[in-house]
């Protein structure tokens, strides 16, 4: 590894890694692979760059920790780990952190299971902004252990695990960052408390804790030197379990009150410690640290208490204020003062520090004897709120040092009474003031009163009225702060009520009993502030709140009256409740009598202050003056207390109730007890309120009065004989608003006939029944009302229910409104007898014998509302025929019944009624011992769903009478709960039609099971799925169902011994029906125990299961492969066409054939049937899976491609794994040529490739030898077959048959195949090129191998020319030369070619030379010279010819001959033009000669430039019609000269130029005029024979 900073970039890190993969190595393939892997998945700056680091690349190693496993050094890394310099550009390099200190993590013994070592390795996250960062991974030479280089460790995994998941756990920019410190990061250590398994130090650390100031901060910084505790867990080495339960205890927070910063370890003494924040003391009493602890851990918001260890010196001026038996109370001052934080209006909780409330006043409550019992004092101290705004405050807990007394420090708030229970009892109820407007009560000192004035008086109590010097305790609502900012105050010089009770104090608990009956809140009718005693007699005294109730004249002379009044005041709860009150006979005006009868006399009055009232719940109580009442003297009442008041106690408690009692007086002199009422107004105000038609549901037909009792009468339709019943009954009919609504009736009990018991239990009846009249419903047809007669119903007694009619209004109000529901309330009866009420139903009702088990059903039927909603019911269990049992485990037996009714449903929704699906097939799962907790079966019932359309459904419960076991009536289940879930949880994420529906399918389901592959732990079978899976056709369909549909079984063993295993694998699947793997659900051996997947297909090995699935997962394209497992009894006519060592190949036909896709808009699949195809054996693939997936890796996944594998399959005799191809394939039996080969066929990705292939030599015909030298032999052929080309008319590939074709047998190749495979890659990969390399073919004979090539086929070849370097000949190219076809953009041939081929003497051995005259000819098609073709060679001869462009009109003297006519100066100048552009191709060439060669003098000799610049002059003074005449004279001369060649063509016609034999392809000697030239070049001319 080098130590340089290299200059990398994001954009080239992975290929650096790559390039520099082979510089280093583990030794080891699977670390090295590992490593690599990592490496190459960097994609991020700040991904960790994951090395091997060679161990000579540490320095200063330390050991720092040791376990039997682990041994843990500090180091110093040299070059140091790779990172990005600038993380905010993208572009800047990478760069070494050298000299970083990292720690070492020895793992003994690792080297001996690589995988383990891997698998530790992947746990740590790959992104350097992790708090836990594995740089790399090394090796001790000396002991061959693996290293792993981290930021930090502990040296113990568990606590390494811990630290990490917490770290992984920080989201939030004020989440606590808990790290591994190094104990040398302490100093200043020093012990500040101990108790027997803790010792506590104050310590500063160096670093200090990592955190960010805001959310905005995208880094962590340290605050070091930071005052942190120490706590030293003595021993807690022995149990990193239980260090670990501790520490998971700690807040994650910043802001916490006690925060966790990390674990440590002392290297002496090997105890870990846990990094503290410095709010830490110790009692010395273990329990008590615990307790105190755990109270700082649950402390989270501001205003929370921070309970806390006081030690006693922290108290000044301690002060004796009361005492009893067990408790001494004192008043202090506490120097430190308690621990809290300040809200500031500007920053949240998050900017808030602890601090203290120095020089607090508090109450210390020494608790004697506490230290006899810690538990007993924690239990005392867990009463207290932990609310700073609480009225009772526990601070925390002191000892006295002389007593060893436990004290609760308390906020001030603490008088003691002298007896215990009372001061517990206050204590009690001061603890349980929460809000601002509850009462504290309190003992109150005697000498807190002024102005005692008795108001009252009877037997046992006296009343008096007092000022309360202090006041009461309470708070001010402030409308600019919320409670959190409120203080207690007093309400200083309060008028209160002394409410003295004689000889109390000789009954305690009489007395605590009759203070418990207050209400707790300041705005009570009656409020009790506290209690108090009188010194001298010693009778408690209620301290209550003084009201304008009349408190001289508010006490009857009755105690039991008394009594009364005052239970009835203090029910008071809300503001408009009648206060009932003791009324003087006085108060009463204007009494006249109204009515008589012997026991009662009515008389109308006017009382004087009148009845107590709220306007509003805020606003307090005033009077109704002046009211108008009625007296009801009740004669001779004073006989019977209790009668009087059980009559009272049947009135009312509401203020606007028709018949309110607003109070009791008597008749001073009749002693008589009155009720003081509403007048008669109330009575006519309460008959306005029914309806005045004659359609209504309630008629108030009149009023009559009985005129023995003067009572009132109202004449109605009906009336059950209860108020509340009848003005429920009342209320609904009144709310009917449509014709579908329910008119709810009270039905008298002899509208029933036929009455038979059906179900009972220990608060309900069922009884069948006919109803004579029977419920009301709307006739469309007439548009009334009528009813249906005869009516079956259901009469569900409730027993006992006429104790508690409220209960029994909400049971009915719960029953829908709507006839169309499946429960449906017809109305109310009452059994005379019982006095019982009936709920009238209609008739689906069955009752369990459980009343949680019949008030689940009910509740269920009661949300039903949809035609769709399962009604779920109680099935008695004689419901059921031909029960067989289908499965069983260790609680529950699974047995298929048919239930003779079936379940209810509707069709449609707009069905009335519903309909039973009767000898339905059900699922019986009963489950044993049931019977036992009736609430886990109603919770396990209450997970089913709802809806029939549900793939499984809940029907309802049953029972087995023998047994009393519950049953659950399912459409199926599997016996295993989990399992159950699954399926159930996969079936209800089913959304779309296409969806699979997975299933539990019954093993009886299968037939034609047949065995088809096994291995270890799998068992494959094909079988016939008798109902087949659910599908739907499209969205608007139905479920059906694909019956008799052919699946494979997949058998795993033993798989019932883990259905987490089982479900976990089963998840793998795909969800759609389009998929091509599909497990359509689950299914069990009944005889092995063994589950089953029910698949579309498997391989019975995994890992090709996965690889099959993960390739068709990735089809994207109507042209993709659908790469498949294809059974071996799925090819025919199996025949072997080749072998080698490893590999057998077979052709064979495939049954159903590929799947496939015609065009892009085809939605399904297709199998093209009988295909064939060839299967490439691969023997002894069983053994290594791996290799067979990577082999099959290399093929393309496109149907186009020339090399295509349709899947895997696998010989059930030899256990072989065949890869399926198609039918282009041969071997040749050589490993390496073959591979060769494949690769070729591989990497084609164009229709014009050439398709290399192995040719069997029994292809070829007429075969000739054509050439030979030391080195090659080639041969002409005819290939029968041909080559592979791509048809686009049949978009297929075809052969081009008969081809002829040249074999070219290389002489070394024999002895070399890698010679021969070299030679054959130096050929290109297009059809359309010169030298197209079909394949390679073997002569059986001599074993030759010979490379099969395309013949160029030059036909007609005739002698055109010759010269002292080369001969020429036409000729006619059969394929002809390559042209490119603009408007298609291809090449393609343009064949029967007249060509020119011009021998080179003697060019057998290529020379520059030779190379250089070819690069001179032209291969643009505009130019003018002549084009150049390409290079062939004599096969006799072995010269090289260049194959030219031919010059169809021969040469230019022949053309001028015949054409002289014609040929006029305007033409002649054109040609010339021509000429001279050829000569300066040649020029710019360097080519050859011109004329300018004629003068031996090379600076006589005209530039080619020049001339061509002259004639273009004198073309231009031609004068034709597109050129502008630049010189008139020449022009002129041009004239003339015209006129004379057309006066003369008699004399050129006779005159013809002999043309020489060498003119056109090539240069002769311009003799007569270069005779004497010398004939060999020399520096100044070039006037032999050339090339041109």
């Amino acid at each position: 590894m080098s130590s340089q900073n290299i200059p990398l970039t994001e954009n080239n890190i992975l290929e650096y890694l790559e390039i520099n993969f082979t510089e280093w190595t583990s030794g080891n393939e699977k670390l090295d692979d590992f490593i690599q892997e990592r490496q190459l998945k960097i994609n991020n700056s700040d991904d960790i760059v994951f090395e091997w680091i060679s161990y000579n690349q540490f320095n200063e190693i330390k050991e720092t920790g040791k376990n039997d496993l682990i041994t843990v050094y500090s180091a110093i890394w040299k070059d140091g780990p790779l990172y990005k310099k600038d993380e905010q550009r993208l572009q800047s390099n990478y760069a070494r952190d050298s000299n970083k200190k990292v720690a070492l993590k020895y793992l003994h013994n690792s080297q001996e299971s690589i995988d383990s070592l891997i698998n530790k390795a992947k746990k740590f996250p790959a992104n350097h902004k992790a708090f836990q960062v594995l740089y790399g991974i090394s090796q001790n030479p000396d002991t061959g252990d693996y290293i792993f280089i981290l930021m930090w460790t502990s040296g113990n995994e568990k606590i390494d695990d811990f630290i990490q998941e917490k770290q992984l756990e920080v989201i939030y920019y004020d989440d606590i960052v808990l790290e591994w410190i190094p104990y040398n990061q302490f100093n200043e250590i020093k012990e500040t408390d101990k108790n027997g398994l803790i010792t506590v130090y104050s310590a500063i650390w160096k670093d200090g804790p990592l955190y960010r100031i805001n959310v905005w901060d995208k880094n962590y910084t340290r605050d070091s030197n930071k005052k942190v505790a120490l706590k030293c867990l003595h021993n807690s080495q022995e149990s990193i379990d239980s260090l670990i339960n501790k520490a998971k205890k700690y807040p994650i927070k910043h802001n916490a009150f006690q925060v966790l910063y990390g674990i440590s370890q002392n290297p002496n003494t090997g105890e870990y410690i846990f990094v503290q924040n410095n709010y830490i003391w110790t009692s010395g009493n273990e329990k008590i640290d615990d307790f105190i602890q755990e109270k700082q851990l649950e402390v989270i918001n501001y205003d929370d208490i921070v309970p806390e260890w006081i030690p006693y010196n922290q108290f000044n001026e301690i002060k004796e204020t009361g005492k009893n038996g067990l408790i001494t109370v004192y008043s202090a001052i506490w120097k430190d003062g308690p621990l809290h934080k300040l809200l500031n209006d500007y920053v949240d909780d998050d900017g808030i520090d602890y601090t203290r409330d120095s020089n607090k006043k508090v109450a210390l409550k020494c608790l004697h004897n506490s230290q006899k019992s810690i538990d007993s004092l924690i239990n005392e101290a867990k009463k207290y709120p932990i609310k700073h705004k609480a009225f009772q405050v526990l601070y925390g807990i002191s000892q006295n040092p002389d007593t060893g007394d436990y004290i609760f420090v308390q906020n001030i708030y603490i008088w003691a009474s002298g007896n215990e229970k009372i001061d517990d009892f206050i204590q009690e109820k001061q603890l349980e003031v929460i809000n601002y407007d509850d009462i504290v009560p309190e003992w109150i000192p005697y000498n807190q009163f002024n102005k005692i004035k008795e108001t009252g008086k009877n037997g046992l109590i006296t009343v008096y009225s007092a000022i309360w010097k202090d006041g009461p305790l309470h708070k001010l609502l402030n409308d600019y702060v919320d409670d959190d900012g409120i203080d207690y105050t007093r309400d200083s010089n309060k008028k209160v009520a002394l409410k003295c009770l004689h000889n109390s104090q000789k009954s305690i608990d009489s007395l605590i009993n009759e203070a418990k009956k207050y209400p707790i809140k300041y705005k009570a009718f009656q409020a009790l502030y506290g209690i108090s005693q009188n010194p001298y007699t010693e009778d408690y005294i209620f301290v209550q709140s003084y009201t304008i109730v009349n408190l001289t004249n508010s006490i009857s002379e009755n105690k039991i009256v008394n009594d009364f009044i005052q239970e009835r005041q203090l029910e008071i709860t809300d503001y408009d409740d009648t206060v009932l009150e003791w009324i003087p006979y006085n108060q009463f005006n204007e009494i006249k009598e109204t009515g008589k009868n012997g026991l009662i006399t009515v008389y109308s009055a006017i009382w004087e202050d009148g009845p107590l009232y709220k306007v509003y719940s805020w606003s307090g109580y005033t009077r109704d003056s002046h009211k108008k009442v009625a007296l009801k003297y009740l004669h001779n009442s004073q006989k019977s207390i209790d009668s009087l008041i059980n009559e009272a106690k049947k009135y009312p408690i509401k203020y606007k109730a028709f018949q309110a009692l607003y109070g009791i007086s008597q008749n001073l002199y009749t002693e008589d007890y009155i009720f003081v009422q509403k007048s008669i107004d109330s009575l006519i105000n309460k008959a306005k309120k029914y309806p005045t038609k004659h359609k209504a549901f309630q008629v108030l037909y009149g009023i009559s009065q009985n005129p023995d009792t003067r009572d009132y009468i109202f004449v109605l339709m009906w009336t059950s004989g209860n108020e509340k019943i009848d003005d429920f009954i009342q209320e609904k009919q009144l709310k009917i608003n449509s014709y579908e609504d329910i008119v709810l009736e009270w039905i008298p009990y002899n509208q029933f006939n036929k009455i038979k018991e059906t179900g009972k239990n220990s608060l309900i009846t069922v009884y069948s029944a006919i109803w004579k009249d029977g419920p009301f419903y709307w006739n469309r047809q007439n548009k009334e009302y009528k009813r249906d007669s005869n009516k079956k119903v259901a009469l569900k007694y409730l027993h006992n229910s006429q104790k508690s009619i409220d209960s029994l209004i909400n049971e009915v109000k719960k029953y829908p409104t709507n006839h169309k529901v499946l429960q449906v309330l017809y109305g109310i009866s009452q059994n005379p007898n019982t006095r019982d009420y009936i709920f009238v139903q209609n008739n689906y009702i069955w009752t369990s014998g459980s009343e949680k088990i019949d008030d689940f059903i009910q509740e269920k039927q009661s949300k039903i509302n949809s035609h769709e909603d399962i009604v779920l019911e109680w099935i008695p269990y004689n419901q059921f025929n031909k029960i067989k049992e289908t499965g069983k485990n260790g609680f529950i037996i699974v047995y298929s019944a048919i239930w003779k009714d079936g379940p209810l449903y509707k069709k449609y929704w707009w069905d009335k009624n519903y309909t039973r699906d009767s000898n339905k097939k059900v699922t019986l799962k009963c489950l044993q011992n049931s019977q036992k907790s009736i609430d886990s079966l109603i919770a396990e019932a209450k997970k089913y769903p709802t809806n029939h359309k549900a793939f499984q459904v809940l029907y309802g419960l049953s029972q087995n009478q023998d047994t009393g076991e519950y049953i659950f009536v399912l459409m199926w289940t599997s016996g295993s709960e989990k399992i159950d879930d699954f399926i159930q949880e996969k079936q209800l994420e089913v959304i779309n039609y296409d969806d699979i529906v997975p299933e539990w399918i019954p093993y009886n389901q299968f037939n034609e099971i047949k065995e088809t592959g096994k291995n270890g732990l799998i068992a494959v079978y094909s079988a016939i799925w008798k109902d087949g899976p659910l599908y739907k056709k499209d969205e608007q369909s139905n479920y059906a169902r694909d019956s008799n549909k052919k699946v494979t079984l997949k058998c795993l063993q033993n798989s019932q011994k883990s259905i987490d295993s089982l479900i976990a694998e089963a998840k793998k699947y795909p969800t759609n029906h389009k998929a091509f793997q599909v497990l359509y659900g689950l299914s069990q051996n009944q005889d092995t125990g063994e589950y089953i997947f029910v698949l579309m297909w498997t391989s019975g090995s995994e890992k090709i299961d996965d690889f099959i699935q993960e390739r068709q997962l990735k089809i994207s394209n109507h042209d993709n492969i659908v790469f498949e497992w294809i059974p071996y009894i799925q090819f025919n006519e199996i025949k072997e066409i080749g072998k080698n060592g490893l590999i057998a190949v077979y052709s064979a036909i495939w049954k159903d054939g590929p799947l496939h896709k015609i065009n892009v808009w085809d939605e399904n699949y297709t199998r093209d049937p009988n295909k064939k195809v060839t299967l490439k054996c691969l023997q002894n693939s069983q053994k290594s899976i791996d290799s067979l997936i990577a082999e099959a890796k290399k093929y393309p996944t496109k149907h186009k491609e020339f090399q295509v594998l349709y899947g895997i399959s696998q010989n059930p005799d030899t256990n072989d794994f065949i890869l399926v191809l198609n039918n282009h394939f041969q071997r040749s039996g050589n490993e390496k040529i073959d591979d060769f080969i494949q690769e070729r066929q591989l990497i084609i990705n164009n229709y014009d490739d050439i398709v290399f292939e192995w040719i069997l030599y029994n292809q070829f015909n007429k075969i000739k030898e054509i050439s030979k030298n030391s080195l090659i032999t080639a041969y002409s052929a005819t290939w029968i077959n041909g080559p592979l080309f791509y048809s686009y008319k049949y978009r297929n590939y075809t052969r081009d048959s008969n081809k002829e074709v040249v074999l070219k047998y290389l002489h070394s190749s024999q002895n070399s195949i890698k010679s021969l495979i070299n030679e054959a890659k130096k050929y290109p990969s297009k059809h359309e090129t010169i030298q197209a390399l079909y394949g390679i073919t073997q002569n059986p004979d001599t074993g030759i191998y010979l490379l099969v090539q395309n013949n160029h086929n030059f036909n007609n070849t005739k002698e055109v020319g010759k010269g002292g370097f080369a001969i020429v000949y036409s000729a006619n190219w059969k394929n002809g030369p390559l042209e490119y076809d603009a408007d298609k953009k291809i090449y393609k041939r343009n064949p029967n070619r007249v060509i020119a081929l011009k021998y080179l003497y003697n060019s057998q051995n290529i020379s520059d030379k030779f190379l250089n005259e070819v690069k001179k000819y032209s291969i643009n098609k505009t130019s003018n010279i002549l084009n150049i073709y390409g290079i062939s060679q004599n096969p006799d001869t072995k010269e090289y010819i260049m194959v030219l462009q031919y010059a169809k009109e021969g040469n230019f003297n022949h053309w001028i001959n015949k054409n002289y006519e014609y040929f006029n100066w305007r033409d002649k100048l054109s040609a010339l033009l021509n000429i001279i552009n050829g000569l300066r191709e040649i020029h710019q060439k360097n080519m050859g000669l011109c004329g300018e060669c004629c003068d031996l003098n090379p600076n006589n000799r005209p530039n080619i430039f020049k001339v061509n610049e002259l004639i273009m002059s004198f073309h231009k003074s031609y004068g034709m019609d597109f050129f502008i005449v630049e010189n008139e004279e020449i022009g002129i001369q041009f004239k003339k000269a015209e006129e004379y060649r057309k006066a003369n063509l008699s004399f050129i016609k006779n005159y013809q130029i002999e043309t020489h034999p060498q003119a056109i392809y090539t240069s002769r000697l311009l003799n007569p005029f270069t005779e004497d030239l010398p004939e060999h070049d020399d520096d100044n001319t070039q006037c032999l024979d050339q090339v041109i």
